[in-house]
């Protein structure tokens, strides 16, 4: 009698900046399908996000809906998968799965958030005939606070309570699923024995060719990583508090079932502290301050049309950090479209100094130069767009055109 094959959908759990990008990478380089409409490189991730940007938004949505953001770390609330406000978007994440995957048999899904919302999208797969396998994306929390300061001005106390709900969620969320704990550090010492393991024990094929092992070695920099602390450095912090500590002495345990009524302590006395910091159902105050929770207020209102809200809210994002390029290019393309072009042009130059390997900064500047009349300038900025990413057809076809205004 002959088996009918099963489909299997890996998603990779864990908190932001703990290496789950690496290891979908990896994932997908022995042979795994991933998503077609990947979330572009960016700054502090320039090998690539490898998530899905239609089930990214959706998940966006569906935090939205539980009056939460990607940044707040507040539990969303008892039996939030059974709302009706979450189940309306089942249709649009059944579909997401048939057009970013098509048919493939073995799909591998990655977006930290998916740690928060995981009973929705194991609903939503089934549905669409894949069984789920959990891995779960373990660093050092202290490593990741360190990312999370770089990236987006995060302070330690709210980067270690996102990674706390994140961490105490996906392990409660994958109970009764094939599982795994994965490490970091582990995957970029040695991906095949800590992949080969972690695989086998979920019950995934894993076998990457020759080509696709030369592959991984290539992708897999350890330069990329910016940060690396002693494993015991949380344990020995007297800044730390207890129940991090707890957390992070259980995971590094590694046994994720054998532990079970320990996450269950954890995780009722992490109930408990959000009762009692932010009762009710509404947002938690923790990422009011964060640059991109200013970017975010922006950007809607200049989708309201108030053009000036969002400079001041873009300014505001800027001073709380005024290392994050990507908040310094949204004032100054703002600033453009005002026609505020000497301020613009300071803040599109402060951008591309802050990360010059981003072409989107070179592109707005040279429209920008163009606009101010500097057209040698503008000419050179294009250029370097171009090159940048020499397969986006909108900075060609802008260079092309103005390489030919004067002649």
């Amino acid at each position: 009698m002959t088996q009918t094959k099963k489909n299997i959908a890996i998603l990779v759990l864990g908190m932001h900046r703990s290496g789950t990008s690496a290891l979908t990478r990896v994932i997908n380089l022995a042979g795994w399908a991933s998503a077609k409409t990947l979330m572009r490189s960016a700054e502090f991730n320039e090998t690539g996000h490898w998530e899905s940007l239609p089930i990214v938004r959706i998940d966006d949505r569906i935090l939205a809906a539980l009056d939460r953001g990607w940044a707040d770390p507040k539990p969303a609330g008892k039996d939030w998968q059974t709302r009706a406000d979450v189940a309306a978007f089942g249709d649009e994440a059944r579909e997401a799965i048939a057009s970013e995957f098509d048919d493939a048999g073995r799909i591998v899904v990655k977006d930290p958030r998916l740690s928060r919302l995981l009973p929705f999208w194991i609903e939503a797969l089934a549905a669409k005939g894949y069984e789920t396998r959990c891995l779960i994306a373990a660093r050092h929390p202290l490593e990741i606070a360190d990312s999370l300061a770089r990236r987006d001005g995060m302070t330690r106390e709210h980067a270690l309570l996102l990674w706390q709900s994140h961490m105490i969620e996906a392990e409660y969320h994958s109970r009764g699923l094939p599982r795994a704990l994965i490490g970091y550090d582990a995957v970029l010492s040695d991906w095949r024995a800590t992949l080969g393991s972690a695989m086998a024990a979920i019950g995934a094929p894993f076998a990457p060719a020759a080509s696709a092992c030369e592959a991984i070695e290539a992708f897999l920099d350890p330069r990329h990583r910016h940060a690396a602390l002693p494993a015991d450095a949380i344990l020995e912090a007297d800044d730390i508090a207890q129940p991090f500590k707890d957390l992070y002495s259980t995971l590094q345990d590694g046994s994720l079932d054998a532990n079970a009524e320990r996450f269950d302590r954890l995780r009722r006395d992490w109930l408990a502290a959000w009762e009692a910091l932010s009762p009710g159902p509404r947002a938690s105050p923790y990422a009011e301050d964060l640059p991109a929770t200013f970017v975010e207020q922006s950007q809607a209102l200049e989708n309201e049309g108030d053009a000036q809200e969002a400079i001041t809210m873009a300014r505001k994002a800027v001073e709380a950090d005024p290392s994050i390029s990507r908040h310094h290019h949204h004032l100054g393309t703002l600033l453009f479209r005002e026609n505020m072009l000497d301020e613009a042009d300071a803040v599109l130059r402060r951008a591309i100094a802050l990360y010059p390997k981003e072409a989107r900064y070179h592109h707005s500047h040279a429209r920008l130069l163009q606009r101010l009349g500097r057209l040698g300038e503008a000419r050179s900025a294009a250029s370097r767009a171009a090159a940048l990413e020499p397969g986006n057809r909108m900075f060609q076809r802008y260079l092309k055109k103005i390489l030919a205004d004067g002649e």
